[in-house]
């Protein structure tokens, strides 16, 4: 039988294992996606002569101008070379909720259920986060 102190340990190495390999995964996609915009791999969806005039603008009226898609829309579109780095950004949010998951699978074969239901319970609030259902306006 392992100690509580062990327990967490474990626990502690595992998601920072799984954590450590998913943030390099994203920040090559990161560096992909970016790369892949500066030599204009694909057409961007907005065109780099224009970016000049629209970073002056707040966000909301720079999502105006260009008609940008909100909230998971940005899908439609990610073949464009401007979009390709949302997906290092998807992949960190993803690299979160696994290693939390596999966390809590963990704490759970550990028995120690409290801290798996509190882990599960932060997996959930991530996804619904993530799926645009909580919002702060």
């Amino acid at each position: 039988m392992t100690t509580h102190e062990e327990a967490n340990a474990r626990v502690q190495e595992i998601y920072a294992r799984w954590l450590d390999a998913g943030t390099k995964l994203a920040f090559a996609l990161l560096v992909c996606g970016f790369v892949g915009y500066a030599i204009g791999i694909t057409e961007p969806y907005v065109p780099l002569a224009q970016l000049p005039d629209l970073w002056t603008l707040p966000v909301d009226h720079y999502n105006a101008a260009i008609h940008a898609p909100t909230g998971w829309r940005w899908l439609h579109h990610w073949w464009r070379s401007d979009y390709l780095t949302y997906f290092g950004v998807v992949a960190l949010l993803i690299t979160t909720i696994a290693s939390m998951l596999r966390a809590t699978s963990v704490l759970y074969a550990l028995d120690e259920r409290l801290q798996a239901w509190i882990a599960l319970a932060q997996v959930v609030v991530l996804v619904l986060a993530a799926a645009g259902v909580a919002s702060l306006h």
